[in-house]
């Protein structure tokens, strides 16, 4: 009987976190950070190259034009640029992600990078597979308590400084949610879990006291001639965070 009331207990626990999230995200107005209208991005396999930009000495000069198979079967000719920001050294049967750019009834398809998601997939499966059989029922909490670490701070970190919340006081939230959670996957309710969790976030709230009250010590903001760069353009500042809001940027300093 005490197993099923801690089950429900822990049921209602994650059900009231699931509420308590979902409408801390569903308030949020998202401002683009990037202007994507017009432009998507799909993954293609590279069919052939039609022309390469090697030269006669091994170097690469200009850009490549390749024959994509994209991800609906269709094939279409893209441009491959040899570029810092984005491209990729063609050769066939690569996959890539490709961008496509609309103009009214003209599609250009551009190569915008190597596709890594495969890799990077097969790297994290490899990972937990190895901390599951090194650990055993550990190394899998321990997995299920990296996963919780990083929705957390996608789903209430960011979120906290989207509503406004100064990116300290809501670090110690979420770095005390995680410590609680971390402890109890792992080692599960005990005294020494306990004390062990309670040390940890004392480091983590004194950490964060300390790093306030030098800052306001030392006057320290992140931002330079704060009032003369950013008042006249209509940007007002306030205290020590900034975040964004609908499409105004919002400054934060002391």
């Amino acid at each position: 009987m005490k197993h099923i009331g801690k089950r429900l207990g822990l049921l209602l626990i994650l059900c009231l976190t699931a509420a308590a999230l979902w409408s801390l995200n569903s308030g949020i107005d998202k401002p683009a950070l990037v202007n994507t209208e017009g432009r998507s991005f799909e993954r293609a396999e590279v069919v052939q190259v039609l022309r390469d930009n090697r030269q006669e000495n091994g170097s690469r000069i200009g850009d490549q034009i390749v024959l994509l198979r994209l991800a609906d079967g269709a094939q279409e000719t893209a441009n491959c640029p040899n570029g810092m920001l984005f491209g990729a050294v063609c050769e066939p049967g690569m996959p890539v992600v490709a961008m496509s750019s609309r103009a009214g009834s003209l599609v250009t398809y551009t190569v915008y990078s190597y596709d890594r998601t495969l890799r990077v997939l097969g790297f994290i499966a490899f990972f937990c597979f190895l901390l599951s059989l090194v650990g055993g029922r550990r190394g899998i909490r321990s997995v299920a308590a990296l996963l919780s670490t990083f929705l957390l701070f996608l789903f209430l970190f960011l979120p906290l400084l989207m509503h406004g919340i100064a990116p300290i006081p809501a670090a110690m939230v979420t770095a005390g949610l995680i410590l609680l959670l971390t402890v109890w996957l792992v080692c599960g309710w005990s005294r020494q879990a306990a004390a062990a969790a309670g040390g940890a976030f004392g480091g983590v709230f004194f950490a964060g006291l300390s790093a306030v009250a030098f800052g306001e010590s030392a006057h320290l903001s992140g931002y330079d001639m704060r009032i003369n760069a950013y008042e006249p353009h209509g940007i007002r500042i306030y205290r020590r965070f900034c975040y964004v809001k609908s499409s105004k940027i919002v400054l934060f300093s002391a």
